[in-house]
C-alpha cells in the first residue's frame, strides 16, 4: 500500500506527445484554456493541500519543471512544516538545486 497523496496537478508542457493522458494541460488547439485550467497563487494552493489529511504531495502536469521558479518557495515552506513531494517530470528539464534539495 501506497503513501497517502495529495496530487497537483500543473498545466503546460514543453513536449506534445501523441499518448499523453492529460492532454488538457497542453493541448490548447483542442481544448480551452480559461475552462481545463485555474490559476492560484501559492497562498492557495497551500491551502489547498492543507486541507487533505496527508503529508505526501506529488506535483504532476503537463511539465512541472516548467514551473519550478514559482513552485521553490511552497515547496520550502511546506518542506518545513512536515510535507515530502515528488515530481512526475518527462525528464527533459534539469531540477534548480533548490527543487531538487526537497524532492523524493
Amino acid at each position: 500500500m501506497g503513501v497517502p497523496s495529495v496530487f497537483l496537478r500543473l498545466a503546460t508542457c514543453n513536449l506534445a506527445c501523441h499518448w499523453c493522458d492529460t492532454k488538457y494541460t497542453w493541448d490548447w488547439q483542442n481544448f480551452d484554456y480559461q475552462t481545463e485550467v485555474v490559476e492560484m497563487d501559492g497562498d492557495d494552493i497551500q491551502q489547498r493541500v492543507r486541507a487533505f489529511d496527508c503529508s505526501h504531495v506529488v506535483i504532476t502536469g503537463g511539465e512541472p519543471l516548467l514551473q519550478q521558479a514559482d513552485l521553490t518557495s511552497l515547496v520550502e515552506i511546506m518542506v518545513a512544516e512536515g510535507y515530502t513531494f515528488e515530481v512526475e517530470t518527462n525528464g527533459t528539464i534539469t531540477s534548480v538545486p533548490a527543487m531538487l534539495r526537497h524532492i523524493g
